[in-house]
């Protein structure tokens, strides 16, 4: 009995571990997309990161592909103080961790 506990622990904290990875998707009604950008201007307040060398801007349209290499194309919003990122897709707020991001890319405006 011992066993089977301490291998469910050990599975869960593995699974705990990889999920934690993956982005934070909010998704939300086009009505509501002024208050939706307030708040989240609110929660990721810092409007310059700097990733690698470049410098990215609040507004800037850019392509990040993350270390499990999803893509994800989006307006940066901002960062934030825990080290997270924040876009705007098309239908989508997404929060990413900087730690897990392998590239960012700036795209064409």
């Amino acid at each position: 009995m011992a066993f089977f506990l301490t291998w469910i622990i050990i599975w869960a904290s593995k699974a705990f571990k990889v999920v934690v990875r993956f982005p934070v998707i909010y998704r939300f009604a086009e009505k509501d997309l002024s208050n939706v950008l307030q708040k989240c201007h609110a929660l990721f307040p810092v409007e310059t990161i700097l990733f690698k060398g470049k410098t990215f801007e609040r507004g800037m349209k850019i392509r990040i592909t993350t270390i499990q290499k999803k893509t994800i194309e989006g307006q940066l919003v901002g960062r934030n103080d825990d080290n997270m990122l924040c876009l705007l897709t098309s239908r989508n707020l997404i929060a990413q961790q900087i730690d897990g991001i392998a590239e960012i890319i700036l795209l064409e405006t």
